[in-house]
């Protein structure tokens, strides 16, 4: 067995890092001496240039992997231009790879399944008197950035939602509420419960509230644990960027968009309180939509045995 260095990001390197190691591999702290290499993806400081030592790990024969950097769709790739000499990239789902096909990324791809949380079947909910909504905003880097669009949007859905009678809210922020984009509604301080959390994939929120309103990861995992889910931020061009002045963004999004389209989304409803309501109501109601969606997006759970057996295989092929 082989000695690997991991870069994990947040929590979602971890049932990697635990089937590698079940498989007899064992982690190093260090990437020089390594006998390969997990990142989550390719793209060095400030968006410029590639992650730190993977060109010359190629260049000394140390096989570099990839692994998903969130639970959506690695639309990085879009973003900039793949490094082509990855060995392999691993990633979630059919759907996942559909995207990537349809950007012709350029090295192989392999599905191994969903590792953030359980799958488990959609659980309809009953409207009663009050919905209890989770809302979690675009969230901000780890420096405390986030773009100026992202923003907005987060502070159009807070005030669609904030203002709704119908509506007890939860607001899950990661960082202030001000970094975020968000000033707080202090006229309707009793409807909304405000919760500073953490990129740890927490899911305690998610399980409390009637129908979660979110995007990117945390939105995928609501899927995935069989919440109702009304999607946000899939309606801004895909981009990244963790500096003003410095983002990046897709140059390929009507080539996959329709793929990637979530059955509810809460930028149809931002201009009426009424039709954000009937948003509401039709994402707590199984969908046959949001059940093919799911299938393709989250699949089936990861299956740590498979992927050990593919890094073998690729490390084999030398």
């Amino acid at each position: 067995m082989a000695k690997f260095y991991f870069d994990e990001h947040q929590h979602k390197g971890r049932a990697y890092v635990n089937a590698l190691e079940a498989g007899g591999h064992w982690r190093s702290s260090r990437r020089v001496g390594a006998d390969f290499i997990f990142i989550d993806h390719d793209i060095g400081p400030k968006g410029i240039g590639l992650r730190r030592g993977i060109e010359f790990a190629h260049q000394n024969d140390v096989p570099v992997f990839i692994y998903p950097h969130s639970a959506r769709p690695n639309v990085m790739s879009d973003t900039h231009k793949p490094w082509p000499h990855t060995r392999a990239l691993f990633t979630i789902s059919e759907g996942h790879k559909e995207v990537l096909q349809a950007l012709d990324y350029p090295c192989p791809i392999e599905v191994t399944g969903w590792t953030y949380s359980e799958i488990r079947p959609f659980k309809q909910v009953i409207p009663g008197e009050k919905i209890n909504v989770l809302f979690a905003p675009i969230h901000p880097n780890a420096n405390g950035f986030l773009g100026e669009e992202d923003k907005q949007l987060n502070r159009q859905v807070y005030c669609l939602l904030s203002n709704m009678p119908e509506v007890n809210l939860t607001v899950r922020h990661i960082h202030s509420l001000t970094q975020n984009g968000i000033t707080r509604n202090y006229r309707i301080n009793d409807r909304t419960t405000f919760i500073e959390g953490h990129p740890d994939g927490s899911t305690k929120e998610i399980e409390n509230a009637d129908v979660i309103v979110g995007a990117y990861t945390l939105a995928y995992i609501t899927v995935a644990l069989g919440k109702p889910l009304v999607m946000m931020g899939e309606q801004i061009r895909p981009h990244v960027g963790n500096t003003k002045g410095l983002i990046f963004y897709s140059n390929n999004w009507e080539k996959y968009r329709d793929i990637m389209k979530y059955p509810f989304e809460i930028e149809d409803a931002l201009l009426s309180y009424d039709a954000a309501l009937e948003l509401l109501i039709a994402a707590m109601s199984k969908s046959r939509a949001v059940e093919d969606w799911k299938r393709r997006f989250i699949g089936k759970s990861f299956d740590g045995s498979r992927f050990v057996k593919l890094v073998n295989e690729y490390l084999e092929k030398g």
